[in-house]
């Protein structure tokens, strides 16, 4: 191996010393290559240069070319180019027109940062060996100027009553530093909120700033005034005059006239069979003719249209109004997609325990089931695994899983009078979901002789006495139903209420016995009473509340800093039955439980290429009283892809437990106590790559879930020592279409390690998955 290094670095340095020694050969005879540039800033200590310096750097940064690459390119018809063809570069040139230039580019820099009467000047240092030129420049700044005065002088009396109320709220301050930036985004925000007013037409363009710095010793009298010429529909409120939508929109039938219209509460419906009734489009388009132009009204119409999940195409335009200046049409294109759709997937799964099976899954949607942007959506799954090795090696030799969902989204409340409350929102939608899930599992009965033995459970015992080989088996049958609202007011914050949430599940067993040997699995032993197997019936009401602030609609220069924070909140009613004939003679019992849930995210762009990511996600379903009899759909689990990369999934908890029996069947692995955290730094190599490094950290444990206590149980003083911590690194490839994630993580705490005689798998886990982890 070390040879092989050593010989790979001989021949790196053979072809540096080759390109240094040949590459002049090839050059043209009055040219010298560009070997690169630097900078001198000279300024006085109390300026801070930071930021001229590194926008200086970033014009002076001119291409240059690495001998060795100018060298492969002179090699056009050279033996074997073709192996690296993509590695030859064309040679940059110095040239003294482009220095002469930068200069100027360098004290426009300076001027804009408040350094007004800035010198630059440069040099160049020619090493003739290697037919290079190297060019120095200089910038030389004084103090920052600041803004000593504001003056307006708007003459247009419409736009200056407007200017003038929007001036209490100004960026620029009297005593502030004078930057281009700033005065760029004050003319952004005036424009901003001249269109609120009406003023569709008014830009940032259209207003100036002069500065004035005779007599002022580093300040500037700014004046600020309309630009000369404007069009007088620059300097009047737009109304609307009519409205006009073309929901089915096909040019061709527009221009024969074919479509049909139809007047509804002022607007105008222009359609060939029109995909959606009239009252549905009235309830998107949030404008009416007669009102002013409004840039919010225009958004939430946008925003409310693609809600409709109807149209692929959506185009606003306004267009003015002959021989008027003040009123504008707006037009409304809409192009359906197809209204139907149906998918499939076949595929397989294999994991580290060693089971591999088939999987289906089928997909059914209609976007416009009755006219009204209905969204119908059905969909179905089946997953079957069987155990590849030896069947005296597995607890669990097979397992399936059927499920079929069914929903409708109604992009609109189902409320009496909802038109009071549509304005205040840019979308409101309906959800209805129906569900059927049936879940089997094959127990081989000689792996779990020794339960059956110590507990004494004697129609398992007689089945494994007949047959050696017996097997058993669990289905569990669960029905859900759902009927919720959801809401978005602003981009960044949407809203989901569960009005009502009913689900229904029911074991299907041979004996009940197999109910009371899962409650015997697991972290203590011979649990008694009803378990999260049981038959249960669950309703209650849930609320969820998303802040997500890369959504933000950008204005201005966007923030480093963004935060994502999804809280929800359950209130479930439970009532737990016994199964069948009620063998093990328990009674029923109610566990009423409240269930937080919040998942915060914070990320940190630190510059171009690096950012920081950090992540919390933690929940609870506490008891209202009583304990906790939690169905495993309601429980949490850690480990896998997108929680604890280093542990398999459910590989972990409850606490401190050993990872064994960790199945739909056993108690290990599930808890109703969460916490788990991530925390990257992400370096973006390219357009395509990203490297990561990162480490995750958490548990999942319980609480008031028995009648007495058991070493599961979370506690805030063993908090810390019962986190798992994982580490690692791993690349991201951006297929724009699709993000691969290859990850490689090793546990490094492992909270069961004093728990078990032997020592735990430390081995690292390759992951690969698609998406950012968080």
């Amino acid at each position: 191996m070390q040879r092989t290094l050593r010989y790979i670095l001989s021949l790196f340095l053979l072809l540096a010393l080759l390109s240094n020694c040949q590459v002049k050969r090839y050059l043209p005879a009055n040219e010298y290559l560009l070997k690169g540039a630097s900078l001198d800033l000279v300024a006085v200590d109390s300026v801070n240069t930071a930021k001229l310096r590194e926008q200086a750097m970033e014009s002076i940064s001119q291409r240059t070319s690495p001998r060795w690459r100018v060298w492969w390119y002179y090699r056009k018809n050279a033996p074997l180019r073709w192996l690296g063809k993509g590695i030859g570069r064309e040679p940059a040139f110095y040239q003294d027109r482009q220095s002469q230039q930068m200069l100027e580019i360098l004290q426009n820099r300076a001027t804009n940062e408040g350094h007004f009467y800035s010198l630059a000047s440069y040099t160049t240092d020619t090493i003739e060996q290697q037919k290079a030129i190297q060019v120095k420049y200089q910038l030389k700044v004084g103090e920052a100027y600041r803004i000593d005065t504001i003056r307006y002088a708007i003459r247009d009396g419409s736009v200056a009553k407007v200017v003038d109320s929007l001036s209490n709220k100004s960026l620029l301050v009297e005593g502030g530093r004078y930057t281009l930036r700033q005065l760029k985004l004050e003319q952004q925000r005036l424009e901003n909120g001249l269109r609120e007013q009406g003023f569709y037409y008014f830009s940032a363009q259209d207003l100036d700033f002069l500065g004035d710095t005779i007599g002022n010793e580093h300040g500037v009298k700014l004046l600020l005034k309309l630009k000369d010429g404007l069009a007088p529909r620059h300097l009047v409120p737009q109304r609307l005059y009519r409205i006009k939508i073309f929901s089915n929109y096909n040019r061709r039938d527009q221009e024969l006239g074919l479509s049909d219209t139809t007047w509804y509460e002022g607007l105008q419906i222009i359609c060939k069979d029109c995909p959606l009734r009239p009252e549905i489009m009235a309830e998107a388009v949030a404008q009416r003719p007669g009102v002013l132009y409004n840039p919010q009204a225009h958004e939430q119409t946008i925003e409310r249209l693609a809600n409709l999940n109807t149209f692929q195409y959506i185009s606003l335009n306004y267009e003015p109004v002959n021989g008027q200046d003040s009123l504008l049409d707006l037009v409304i294109n809409l192009s359906p997609q197809l209204p139907r759709s149906i998918s499939g997937e076949v595929g397989a799964a294999y994991n580290s325990g060693r089971y591999f099976g088939p999987e289906f899954g089928f997909n059914y949607t209609n976007r416009n089931l009755r006219q009204g942007a209905e969204l119908f959506t059905l969909e179905g799954d089946v997953t079957y695994n069987f155990f590849l090795g030896p069947v005296n090696e597995s607890r669990i030799p097979r397992s399936g899983i059927f499920s079929l969902q069914a929903g409708v989204e109604i992009p609109r409340f189902w409320l009496p009078q909802r038109e009071r409350i549509l304005p205040t929102f840019l979308q409101s939608s309906t959800s209805i979901q129906l569900g059927f899930k049936m879940e089997s599992i094959r127990l081989q009965l000689n792996r779990f002789a020794t339960e059956i033995e110590d507990n004494d459970f004697q129609q398992l015992g007689m089945l494994l006495a007949d047959d050696a080989n017996a097997t058993s088996g669990v289905r569990l049958w669960q029905v859900s139903g759902e009927y919720a609202y959801s809401w978005r007011r602003k981009p960044i914050i949407s809203s989901v209420f569960t009005v009502l949430r009913l689900r229904y599940q029911n074991p299907e067993v041979a004996t009940e016995e197999l109910l009371s040997l899962s409650r015997s699995l697991g972290f203590t032993q011979g649990l008694s009473g009803l378990g999260r197997l049981d038959r249960m019936f669950l309703w209650g009401p849930a609320y969820g509340w998303t802040y997500d602030s890369r959504l933000r609609r950008k204005t201005t220069k966007p923030s480093p800093h963004n935060f994502f924070a999804s809280l929800e909140l359950g209130l479930v009613f439970n009532r737990i039955l016994p199964v069948g004939s009620n063998e093990r003679s328990l009674a029923a019992e109610n566990s009423n439980y409240l269930q937080p849930e919040a998942d915060v995210r914070y990320y940190f762009e630190v510059n171009r290429s690096i950012t920081l990511a950090a992540r919390a996600h933690m929940g609870v379903a506490a008891p209202l009283g009583g304990r906790a009899i939690v169905p495993y759909f309601d429980l949490y689990t850690v480990g896998g892809p997108n929680s604890l990369r280093g542990f398999i999934p459910r590989g972990l908890g409850p606490g401190v437990t050993v990872p064994l029996d960790n199945n739909l069947l056993g108690q290990n692995g599930y808890g109703n106590v969460l916490f788990e955290s991530s925390l990257e730094a992400r370096y973006q190599l390219g357009q395509m790559f990203q490297i990561v490094a990162f480490a995750d950290a958490g548990n999942v444990w319980l609480y008031k879930t028995e009648e007495e206590p058991t070493t599961a149980d979370f506690s805030v003083d063993r908090f810390a020592q019962e986190l798992a911590v994982d580490a690692g690194a791993g690349v991201r490839v951006d297929l724009s279409f699709l993000l691969i994630r290859i990850d490689v993580a090793k546990p490094v705490s492992i909270p069961y390690e004093g728990n078990t005689g032997t020592s735990p798998n430390r081995k690292p886990r390759f992951v690969l998955a698609f998406g950012q982890a968080f």
